[in-house]
């Protein structure tokens, strides 16, 4: 009797081998043809994923978020994706696992305690250094079954992001990847919380292949002007099913290395989706997170247009010989916004930020808006009635965003001097219109009590054009003019529709 495999065994097992060193980019001893069956192929993607979960489960938590106070009801909360209210009796005192609580889960990203995770699931949680009564209290659940209260260092509703603290210097941070270099089919692993199955700290796992890149988020229940970058395509999508729970966790490749944040979109009871996604660990995810941990609030780009599709533009006879299938139209540049300085005209097409293809308004939003405020963006344009291509160098500026509770940031970027806190103008839509800026000038958005500015009467909502006659445009100039001052100091400012002096004195 021969003891050679079937005909059609040993093609299947070598196919085997063969995408899973593909897709895993680790390599696989080959098999032979005398070996009595396909198991080692098996056992060795098998003994790829028992690793990478035992390299990156001991950085995956869980995540408590219950009632600081009284006996109520709660309304659980959505993230970007904005769940249905859903209301969940509060638990019995003495209920062992408390199962009532709102729960997900979270990533260590410092031994001192860091922890980044899902905004939605930590929103109304305690502040770092802020005292008073707070809605939630967090727990934080370790793997090897620790407990510790957290509090919010910095949060950021735009990507959905938040780094909490707790009293723990011992933590072993996940070890980073490359989500930008994802390929459609790749082997990932999620560990997470699911309806708390992992309340215990212990990760629970589940894995699946990438199924898309560069998804975005439904909007539902959102208006025009709340959409986070998600929406405009930053996703990874998953064939694995996220339930609720698994919002804050960890996506990993076989080697444990962390390249996605999961986010649950529908898992509630009645409604479930068999499909995942996952904020991807990139440039902008590290800058993001990187902000975060240091208390900031997070920036993003801003160009100052009214931007349309392609499509837009050739129905109102804007065309020309783009050489792509689309492009961002701009209707308008705005006077004094990062755009019009940088001499971009409207009607002109933009065709790439960076070298990246912008091929619709989305496009534009997404690759404008990971940049922070500062940034030399190159943006490439085809000028229609000059009928030629131009590369131009625009300095951005800071997306406006109105002042949002769930902003949080316990750390200001820059001191304030003489009790005046400055930003970019357009930072904040309950000051200013970011299409009707009046001058370049910074944004004063505080004023502590009891400073020198306070008792120069200034106030939150106008701007600095001047400061000893230098011009100020951005804080940064502001702050290399203000450095060195000691004695009384003129400024030019916009007070309302008036422009004004004003003499600030130490």
């Amino acid at each position: 009797m021969s003891s050679s495999l079937p005909p059609l065994q040993i093609p299947i097992r070598l196919f085997a081998v063969f995408w899973f060193s593909l897709v895993s980019g680790i390599p696989v001893e080959p098999i032979h043809a005398q070996e009595p069956s396909g198991l080692a192929s098996v056992a060795a993607i098998e003994e790829a994923f028992v690793k990478a979960i035992e390299q990156a489960e001991p950085s995956v938590v869980a995540i408590r978020r219950e009632r600081a106070r009284g006996n109520l009801a709660r309304v659980r909360p959505g993230g970007f994706n904005r769940f249905p209210p859903v209301e969940i009796p509060e638990p019995v005192a003495d209920e062992p696992d408390n199962l009532g609580a709102d729960w997900g889960a979270g990533i260590v990203v410092g031994t001192d305690g860091l922890i980044v995770t899902n905004l939605h699931v930590v929103a109304g949680g305690p502040v770092e250094g802020r005292a008073g009564e707070t809605e939630f209290l967090l727990r934080v659940h370790l793997s090897d079954r620790r407990t510790f209260l957290a509090a919010i260092r910095a949060a950021d509703p735009r990507s959905d992001l938040a780094v909490l603290k707790i009293a723990a210097n011992d933590l072993k941070p996940i070890k980073l990847g490359d989500g930008s270099r994802l390929k459609k089919g790749q082997l990932v692993v999620a560990l997470g919380n699911p309806y708390a199955l992992a309340g215990d700290g212990s990760a629970s796992a589940s894995w699946g292949i990438v199924a898309n890149l560069s998804r975005k988020a439904a909007l539902e229940g959102q208006r025009r002007g709340e959409e986070t970058l998600h929406h405009f395509g930053t996703l990874i999508q998953l064939d694995a099913r996220l339930n609720l729970g698994t919002s804050g966790g960890a996506l990993v490749n076989l080697r444990g290395e962390l390249v996605g944040i999961t986010t649950s979109l529908a898992a509630l009871a009645g409604y479930e989706k068999s499909v995942g996604f996952a904020v991807p660990v990139d440039d902008w995810s590290n800058r993001v997170i990187d902000t975060l941990k240091r208390g900031l609030e997070v920036e993003y780009g801003f160009l100052g247009i009214t931007p349309a599709d392609y499509e837009s533009a050739q129905r109102q006879g804007v065309t020309g010989n783009i050489g792509q299938s689309g492009a961002a139209w701009v209707q308008a540049a705005h006077q004094y916004s990062p755009a019009s300085l940088g001499k971009i005209k409207g009607n002109d097409l933009i065709l790439a930020v960076n070298d990246r293809p912008i091929l619709s308004v989305h496009d534009l939003l997404r690759e404008i808006g990971k940049l922070p405020p500062g940034d030399t963006a190159r943006i490439r344009i085809f000028r229609p009635d000059e009928r030629r291509e131009l590369t131009l160098p625009v300095v951005l500026g800071k997306w406006p965003v109105p002042d949002h509770e769930q902003i949080i940031a316990t750390q200001r970027r820059y001191p304030a001097w003489r009790g005046l806190v400055v930003d970019y103008s357009s930072a904040r839509l309950r000051f200013a219109d970011p299409t009707n800026l009046r001058a370049p000038s910074v944004l004063i958005t505080e004023v502590d009590p009891d400073s020198p500015a306070a008792k120069a009467e200034l106030q939150p909502g106008s701007f600095i054009l001047r400061v000893n006659e230098k011009p100020v445009r951005t804080p940064r100039e502001f702050q290399d003019v203000i450095k060195s001052l000691t004695g009384p100091a003129t400024l030019d400012m916009i007070v309302g529709d008036a422009t004004v002096k004003r003499q600030l004195t130490p």
